[in-house]
């Protein structure tokens, strides 16, 4: 896993403006102090990773040039820069206090300065008017997946194109008002982190809950980003709970994991098996369970810090043992024989199915698996690593170009600047390209044993485009919308999981 990288932030309020003709805007200051505090005491960015001008108002393009070019040598491709700003706005352009500042030229000089993602937080009229592709998607332009994960560019905006942004008598800023109000939401904590992706949503929630009570102050929250995995800000210490590995190996077999199965009242446990070569009949497998349950029946082993509380010094009420014949076996997760154990006849009842392929010796059900062999003959290998690495490659690309295709006009529409029936349109053929990428990747060659983990992440992230691809065809209903939320958040949590050095 690569190391993180920092968060670096730039706070811009431009709220004097008597040398360009505009009215002043007091809240602006008010603005940047309040996110001055958020960034630091809700994000925990380190004060001196933070810039902070026009603090009293005034903010000239020559000390905001300066301000970037302070970063020059300092951040990475590894790092992100967070950039705010609160103050007027023109199509396309911030105005600072003695001038206009294109936003496109912005961007290209955040490009200058390598940094690896760059997140744009616009509070001003007209502030949608900002788009990843002002630099044509060059922006640290990559062929390398991995990278390509980790960069982009996100806007968080406070008005559509063609909107004014707004304030409010009491709150300030409305934008900036529910936005801060959304950082403090508990229930955007996921494990430790606020997700950009996740304070969007929360914020466009908020501000659209406003203007249903005051319809005069309308103004529509734009997000967009090219990062494909999202943006994350630690607001808590978190420290994984990291199950135990318990394995070992006796005369008769080797122990390859004892895993926790617990969940509510009962303790439970499985227990992966590879026999050694004389030990390998069906008929061993209830001697074995006899001699490995003494074993591990008290593995102190448990998915949470919650569970290892409740069974902790416990012994197992029920036991599942898998037997197979070799680390390509347990890879596959394909098992010669399950043995189950269960403490009580209550569990016995509940726990053994009993049927043609299963027998029970003793207080122990043993089921064959009659197909282990065609399976084994079935998932050999038959292609070279390199031919596979290749098209891992090869899928990986697809994969990259199909999901930004969906996610750059998904935004759009939950941006309410293209319509659903219109994005249906717009993804017909994307549509069909993810089925055929799933499809082609699901009829693969079995690959080797060390590409198998990165076909399985290819193969799964997939399989989430292709349930998003499935719901899209389906009228526009307040329940489709939902389901294709939940897709893209769930589709976000995996590229998460399986790319999590950000």
């Amino acid at each position: 896993m690569q190391e993180e990288g920092n968060i670096y932030a730039v706070i811009a309020t431009a709220s004097e403006y008597r040398n360009m003709s505009l009215p002043c805007l007091p809240q602006a200051v008010t603005d940047g102090e309040k996110m001055h505090t958020a960034l630091l005491d809700v994000l925990h960015i380190p004060g001196d990773n933070i810039r902070v001008l026009g603090d009293e108002g005034t903010v000239t393009l020559q000390n905001f040039a300066r301000a970037l070019g302070e970063y020059r040598g300092m951040v990475g491709e590894r790092d992100t820069l967070l950039f705010y700003f609160s103050g007027h706005g023109q199509e396309c352009s911030l105005v600072l206090s003695d001038g206009a500042v294109n936003l496109a030229s912005i961007l290209q000089y955040m490009e200058k300065l390598k940094v690896g993602r760059a997140v744009f937080i616009l509070d001003a009229c007209y502030a949608g008017s900002l788009h990843p592709e002002h630099l044509d998607g060059q922006f640290l332009k990559t062929e390398d997946f991995d990278t390509a994960m980790r960069h982009g560019i996100a806007v968080l905006a406070s008005s559509a194109a063609d909107e004014r942004s707004w304030t409010d008598p009491s709150e300030g800023s409305i934008f900036t008002s529910m936005l801060l109000l959304a950082m403090s939401e508990r229930h955007l904590d996921r494990n430790g982190r606020l997700a950009l992706t996740d304070l969007a949503e929360e914020t466009r929630f908020l501000m659209d809950a406003y203007a249903e009570d005051h319809p005069d102050r309308k103004q529509t929250l734009i997000f967009r980003t090219s990062v494909e995995t999202d943006v994350q800000f630690q607001i808590e210490h978190f420290l994984p709970y990291i199950p135990k590995i318990i394995q070992f190996e006796s005369d008769t077999c080797y122990v390859a994991r004892v895993k926790p199965l617990s969940t509510g009242s009962l303790k439970r446990l499985a227990v992966m098996v590879i026999p050694k070569t004389t030990y390998r009949s069906l008929a061993d497998v209830p001697g074995l369970v006899y001699e490995l349950l003494p074993l591990v029946r008290g593995a102190e082993v448990y998915r949470s810090e919650e569970s290892e509380l409740l069974h902790s010094g416990e012994k197992a009420a029920a036991v599942w043992f898998y037997f197979a014949r070799d680390d390509d076996d347990l890879s596959m997760d394909r098992y010669y024989s399950i043995a189950v154990w269960a403490a009580t006849p209550d569990l016995r009842r509940r726990y053994y199915r009993i049927n043609s392929a299963t027998k029970v010796v003793g207080d122990i059900c043993v089921s064959e698996n009659a197909s282990y062999q065609l399976l084994r003959d079935m998932q050999k290998v038959t292609v070279s690593g390199e031919d596979m690495a290749e098209c891992v490659r090869k899928w990986e690309g697809k994969f990259l170009s199909l999901s930004g295709r969906f996610q750059e006009a998904w935004q759009e529409t939950e941006n309410r600047q293209l319509s659903y029936p219109d994005l249906q349109s717009e993804l017909v053929s994307w549509t069909r390209d993810v089925q055929q990428l799933f499809y082609e990747i699901s009829d693969a060659e079995v690959p080797p044993v060390d590409l198998r983990s990165v076909y399985d992440r290819v193969a799964f992230l997939a399989g989430w485009l292709s349930d998003i691809a499935d719901v899209l065809l389906k009228p526009d209903t307040p329940d489709t919308r939902w389901r294709i939320r939940y897709f893209v958040r769930r589709y976000r949590q995996e590229l998460d999981v399986h790319y999590p050095h950000r």
